[in-house]
């Protein structure tokens, strides 16, 4: 599995725990939260790339992830099984889970 719940990114030292690290690109599917904004500003300060993605997305629309060269997902938890079904198209991406 390599979708994390939204709860368990929410700050610099979370994402450093997940191997992100400056020049990153980290993807991010989840309707608006405080933890969104959160995001926004955990990601750059480790210098990395935040790339939101519109949670209205569809299954088809997955390929962005991998298209982003994204290497960590952040996802809000009702996105984790279509993104979970997708990670074997996304070579880049970090397969751990928290």
């Amino acid at each position: 599995m390599l979708s994390f719940s939204i709860d368990a990114i929410v700050g610099r030292r979370s994402c450093s725990g997940l191997g992100v690290s400056a020049g990153d690109r980290v993807a991010y599917l989840a309707p608006n939260t405080h933890a969104q904004l959160e995001s926004f500003y955990s990601v750059p300060q480790l210098g990395a790339v935040l790339v939101p993605l519109n949670f209205r997305l569809t299954a088809d629309d997955f390929h962005l992830i991998n298209h982003s060269g994204a290497r960590v997902v952040c996802a809000h938890r009702d996105y984790l099984e279509p993104i979970n079904t997708f990670a074997p198209a996304c070579p880049a991406l970090n397969t751990s889970s928290r």
